[in-house]
């Protein structure tokens, strides 16, 4: 399993491979670099340590049933795939699509129809659903899913609340 931890800013922070046969319950995050505008003499932030409940994470089918991390009860389901993808699948299909119907190549338009349809096809199985946390935004790629593991609601995602990640600084929270 991967958990990708991000800051507020959606910047990556750390990525963990973790096998769920012998689960770490201690994770380190090294403190990010010095800023340019810190003094030079400014003491580094210091290294954070992240405590990881498994026992109460994993079910006996080994989904997760909460967040190791935060301890959150409500995790959803969504799929990654890069925005670029989607648009190139689009604008290509379009455009070809334009073309051929102004030249009226019938045949050509519904094999270009079936290549799209592949297309979306193969992106709809290489990328995976991942799991992510309500409360802190932890994303686990490669758990099994369960049918309670549902899409993003808003009404679950206002009861569950967000908090602080602990991995991050308030310092690196951005202003509302």
């Amino acid at each position: 399993m991967l958990i990708d931890l991000r800051d507020a800013r959606n910047r990556p922070v750390l990525r963990l491979d973790v096998d769920l046969d012998r689960p770490p319950t201690l994770v380190r995050i090294a403190a990010r670099s010095a800023t340019a505008d810190a003094p030079p003499d400014a003491t580094p932030p210091p290294e954070k340590t992240l405590s990881l409940d498994w026992d109460r994470a994993l079910d006996d089918a080994g989904s997760l049933r909460r967040c190791p991390i935060c301890g959150g009860e409500h995790l959803y389901r969504r799929r990654v795939v890069p925005r670029v993808t989607l648009f190139l699948i689009v604008a290509l299909g379009g455009a070809a699509g334009l073309m051929l119907a102004h030249s009226g190549l019938t045949y050509a338009g519904v094999t270009l129809a079936a290549v799209i349809a592949a297309a979306d096809l193969w992106v709809l199985l290489r990328f995976r659903p991942v799991l992510r946390c309500y409360r802190c935004g932890a994303t686990y790629q490669g758990v099994p899913l369960r049918p309670r593991h549902k899409p993003w609601d808003p009404t679950t995602a206002k009861s569950a609340g967000r908090v602080q990640p602990p991995w991050l600084d308030p310092a690196d929270t951005p202003a509302d």
